[in-house]
């Protein structure tokens, strides 16, 4: 679940707006012109700052994020604000104020237009060796500004990367909305885990320590999706995509067109060494991937030649950037000049049909998010599953059906039955009777599985979980009316079943009925 709401571009025509906000006015100067995206558990608009007359993007905390995920949504939202605003470097997305309007958190930044790197390689990956080193600069630079500050991203892909428009590229990265500031060492083990599935480190999907080296082995899985087309484990589950990412040796670069065979070797180690499963194996600094990965093409990083690989910051600016604090009381940042950087054309090759965009952003345990929740994962997700549900209501089914056989059975041995039957008729009657107590047992177990163990409140019907708040409710309902027939063990069985069929649309209409006031309530907000 990252969220990548940051990068705002100019769409061809606008988009429908949710939450409604169009037109409203933040913070008394930030009026908002059109919505732009959204994230997992953030809504980006396209603004207007009537004190300094520029554009700008706001973002606000979604207002339709589930019960479950809302404390987690609400930290990291907090955490984003607060990271990126203490980072001030030409390559990092800037945070310039942020606030509460209306019940609605939210948070000021540049207004971005222009693709993404993960547009590019859709579009014509894989790239020359020339550009993903021009692109490599700017991205180590920022990187190594956050290291340096004891920020790790954590979700280092193509999608947060923001290359501007195309003939004028400009690298921002974005989205430290998951990003973890290192306080201590004990601060670092004890971190969530988080990140996106192609691109998270061994250290991520275990219990290992987490440092600026997570962040290492994510650029090289995405230096060796842009010089391949493709990210370098894949597979058909993301169990299998786990196993790759902690067990498979780092792969080899594949024989790729316009790559020297005396250089490609070189630079293979590179990608693998920066995938290395050990974090001290890698290399140690963002600047030290850029310095191996240039002198494996054939450049020297240590500003030996002079070149410019970043369209007009040299490689000695890579090595030791300045790095500056913006104060906190600081509301409101000049943009910052962009140098263009022009790309040249290449020969775009087939992109596989599913990227590593399509796959979710994973939140592994400890987390408020479960594994493979499809975006967005924080209004729901796994939690709203409907597969506990149905395996409860099967256990119910199977318990209940051995209990009604079970007493029938026994009644009959011990003569308490008021009246004897042959042994035929016995049976006749009790097989209607058990598969009510089947049916009933179903109900009841989809009921009970509101009482497992789960990270969300119990009989939520907010966004993401209405499809599981609407079956547990009618099954709840249906179980109730229910109960008195099979409590007290009589033989009647249409009409139970008809009183179960009223429980359960009762249970559907006082579902819908809080669904209904939750929509209205999170309007008036």
């Amino acid at each position: 679940m990252s969220d990548s709401t940051e990068i705002t571009r100019v769409n061809p025509t606008p988009r429908r707006d949710p939450y409604r906000l169009t037109g409203e006015v933040f913070g008394g100067r930030y009026r908002l012109e059109g919505f732009a995206g959204a994230g997992s558990f953030g809504a980006v608009y396209r603004a207007t700052d009537t004190r300094l007359g520029r554009t700008v993007a706001v973002k606000i905390l979604k207002p339709d994020i589930g019960e479950d995920a809302l404390a987690g949504a609400r930290e990291l939202f907090q955490r984003e604000a607060l990271t990126a605003g203490r980072l001030v470097h030409p390559h990092i997305v800037a945070v310039t104020d942020t606030g509460e309007e209306s019940g609605f958190a939210y948070m000021v930044m540049e207004w971005l237009e222009g693709r993404t790197l993960d547009d590019e390689l859709r579009a014509r990956a894989p790239l020359a060796l020339e550009e993903a080193l021009a692109l490599l600069g700017p991205i180590t630079d920022a990187l190594q500004t956050a290291h340096d500050s004891g920020v790790i991203h954590r979700d280092i892909k193509p999608s947060n990367i923001h290359l501007g428009r195309p003939g004028r590229t400009f690298v921002k990265v974005l989205d430290f909305g998951i990003a973890k500031v290192l306080t201590s060492s004990a601060a670092a083990a004890a971190s969530r885990v988080v990140g996106t599935l192609f691109y998270m480190s061994p250290e991520q999907l275990g219990s290992g320590n987490i440092d600026r080296r997570a962040d290492i082995y994510s650029l090289g899985v995405m230096l060796y999706q842009m010089l391949s087309g493709m990210v370098p484990f894949q597979g058909e589950t993301q169990g299998q995509i786990i196993q790759q990412h902690i067990i498979a040796p780092p792969p080899v670069l594949p024989p790729l067109q316009g790559i020297p065979a005396d250089r490609a070797p070189a630079i293979s180690q590179v990608i693998q060494r920066a995938m290395a499963k050990r974090a001290e194996e890698r290399q140690q600094s963002a600047h030290e991937l850029y310095q191996e990965f240039a002198a494996a093409v054939g450049l020297h990083a240590a500003g030996a030649t002079g070149s410019q690989p970043m369209g007009g910051s040299t490689a000695a600016q890579h090595r030791a950037p300045q790095t500056f604090h913006a104060p906190p009381q600081a509301t409101a940042a000049s943009p910052f000049q962009t140098t263009p950087l022009t790309i040249a054309p290449t020969i775009a090759a087939p992109h596989p049909a599913t990227t590593a965009a399509d796959q979710p952003t994973v939140y592994m345990p400890g987390s408020t998010q479960a594994i493979g929740a499809p975006a967005p994962p924080a209004s729901g997700g796994g939690h709203s599953s409907l597969k506990p549900v149905f395996f409860s209501a099967i256990a119910g089914a199977v318990v209940f059906l051995g209990l009604s056989i079970g007493l029938g059975f026994l009644s009959r041995a011990l003569g308490l039955a008021s009246r004897y039957e042959p042994y035929d008729d016995f049976v006749l009657e009790l097989i209607p009777i058990a598969l009510r107590d089947t049916i009933f047992g179903a109900l009841l177990g989809a009921s009970l599985s509101e009482l497992r163990p789960r990270a969300r409140p119990r009989w939520g019907t907010s966004a993401g979980q209405q499809k599981r708040a609407l079956l547990v409710y009618a099954a709840s309902g249906a179980a109730l009316f229910m109960f008195i027939f099979v409590l007290l063990r009589t033989s009647m069985i249409l009409l139970p079943l008809g009183l179960a069929i009223v429980g359960a649309l009762l249970g559907l209409l006082v579902c819908g009925a809080r669904i209904g006031a939750e929509k209205v309530v999170a309007r008036k907000r």
